[in-house]
């Protein structure tokens, strides 16, 4: 994620290869999740991250399984799930991902996450408040 956060600050950076790199998030974390030798909130938020890498790519159905693979109950699974629903549905319908089209729990959420925000940031239009 580091080298998306560089490149995209670059004069020369292009988007296909801006997509690649989001690709490569969802491979690499994807990857980690099924370890599962990473402890049990890493595993979570790696299908969150591949579950979202996918959205931006368009892969939505993908992003769905993805995220439907989490094993775990609870709370904190439940708002996760419903942050990948929204965004699905929203992107589906072409509408932008803003951080409002989110109840406040799940806001709060998103928000203390630094890597959901970076991912978040890189849809186009996306906007903060």
């Amino acid at each position: 994620m580091e080298s998306i956060k560089f490149y995209e600050q670059l004069d020369t950076a292009k988007d296909f290869l801006l997509r690649e790199m989001v690709n490569n998030v969802y491979r690499y974390y994807y990857r980690a999740a099924n370890m599962k030798e990473v402890g049990y909130s890493h595993i979570v938020l790696s299908y969150v991250l591949a579950s979202i890498s996918c959205i931006l790519n368009g892969k939505l159905d993908k992003a769905w399984k993805i995220i439907s693979e989490i094993e775990y109950t609870g709370s904190t699974i439940t708002k996760y799930k419903e942050i990948i629903r929204i965004m699905i549905e929203g992107v589906s319908e072409g509408k932008q991902v803003e951080i409002n089209d989110f109840p406040f729990p799940l806001r709060r959420i998103i928000e203390s996450s630094e890597e959901i925000m970076f991912l978040l940031k890189l849809f186009k239009g996306f906007k903060i408040k």
